[in-house]
């Protein structure tokens, strides 16, 4: 009787669990690419909320990059203010942002949840962190004057970002918490000061950097 031939090679069983592991990743990847994809639709959902309580609103971050991997949203505005605090009033000025009451308002109602701003340093008194159907969002307010700056930050990345910071500082400028700052010579001998430099838009802040055109933000790496 002819005898099958003997496998020469050896199978072996894959590892306990790692089936159940590559699906778990699997799962994770295709939720991410899913969220991914609906980012844009929830930034604009997001605006839409906040329709008269600003005066520019832009989308940042990998969003605005047509990037995939980030699970969040960022946004940069200017906000509309209500009446200034009264003279003597210890009251701050997110009270009088109407961005910052919308959002209150919009949390008390069910629709979104204020988050703690994380220990960061790049997060400071202009910042605020929303949840709304699952996604979170990181509102930076700014003013005209810095549009520019803060929108080119937070599109990043930030490799992008010190390179660009790099490039102003050789040129005599200097990126300090969100606002552009040149130095001059002051009264004083042998003394320069800072003064600011107003950027309402990316053109300036990349002219001023040596840099002709502005860099579309999905080539920014």
């Amino acid at each position: 009787m002819r005898q099958a031939a003997k496998a020469t090679g050896t199978a072996t069983a894959p590892p306990a669990g790692s089936g159940e592991k590559m699906n778990r990743e699997k799962t994770d990847r295709n939720a991410m690419n899913r969220t991914a994809r609906s980012m844009p639709a929830a930034a604009s959902a997001l605006q839409a909320m906040f329709n008269g309580t600003y005066t520019r609103w832009a989308v940042a971050g990998a969003v605005r990059r047509r990037a995939e991997g980030e699970a969040k949203v960022q946004h940069v505005m200017i906000p509309r203010l209500a009446a200034p605090p009264a003279i003597g009033s210890s009251r701050d000025w997110r009270l009088f942002n109407l961005l910052v009451e919308r959002a209150q308002h919009l949390a008390h109602a069910g629709r979104l949840e204020i988050k703690p701003p994380p220990a960061d340093a790049r997060f400071g008194d202009r910042c605020l962190v929303l949840r709304c159907d699952g996604i979170d969002h990181e509102l930076f307010c700014c003013w005209p004057e810095n549009w520019g700056c803060v929108l080119a930050i937070r599109t990043g990345p930030p490799s992008f970002v010190r390179e660009l910071a790099a490039r102003l500082l050789s040129n005599g400028y200097e990126l300090q918490r969100n606002w552009l700052q040149c130095w001059r010579p002051s009264m004083q001998p042998m003394e320069i000061v800072p003064y600011t430099v107003d950027c309402p838009d990316e053109e300036t802040l990349f002219r001023l950097a040596g840099i002709p055109k502005v860099t579309e933000p999905w080539e920014r790496k």
